[in-house]
Parts: C-alpha cells; sequence; structure tokens
C-alpha cells in the first residue's frame, strides 16, 4: 500500500502486526509450562528418591483435605529456600 512519506501505519500494516504480540504470548507461555514441567519433574523425582513410599499419583491431587492452608503456606515457606536451589541447579 503506497503512502506518503511520515505518514503513520497503514490499515494492512496494522492487520499484520495484529497476531504478532499473540503469537509472541503463545510462544512464552508455551516456554514457561515446559520449564514448570521440567522444573516439578526434577522435584517430584527427587522426593521419590528420598521417600520410595511416595505414590507419585497423588501428587497431582495436592494437598491432603486435612492440611489447612496456614499449615500449606508454612510448608512451602519451609522448603523455598531448596526451591530456589533446585532452579539454580537447573541452569534455566
Amino acid at each position: 500500500m503506497l503512502r506518503s512519506e511520515g505518514a503513520g501505519p497503514s490499515l494492512s500494516d496494522h492487520d499484520q502486526l495484529l497476531p504478532q504480540p499473540q503469537a509472541a504470548l503463545d510462544a512464552l507461555k508455551t516456554f514457561v509450562k515446559e520449564k514448570a514441567i521440567l522444573s516439578l519433574s526434577q522435584t517430584i523425582a527427587i522426593v521419590k528418591s528420598l521417600y520410595r513410599r511416595v505414590k507419585v499419583q497423588t501428587v497431582n491431587e495436592g494437598f491432603l483435605e486435612t492440611c489447612p492452608e496456614e499449615q500449606a503456606i508454612a510448608l512451602m515457606d519451609e522448603v523455598q529456600g531448596a526451591a530456589a536451589a533446585l532452579v539454580e541447579n537447573l541452569e534455566l
């Protein structure tokens, strides 16, 4: 599309640029999801290696129903340092 010097983007330029942010967002979501899966896989594997009796299938159910929210938060706070160390080992 021809336009005069200094004119802003044309309608066709806008139509071409519009899908780009969505594609970038989709790529970012995929990247983050892959890194989260990698991180959680390593974490669950470490737990399984330390506690052979842990049933990995139950991990996807989350905390026990009898675990109050305050206790879950305290547990997450307790393991935050170890989690940070694992992330450093993953070289993300």
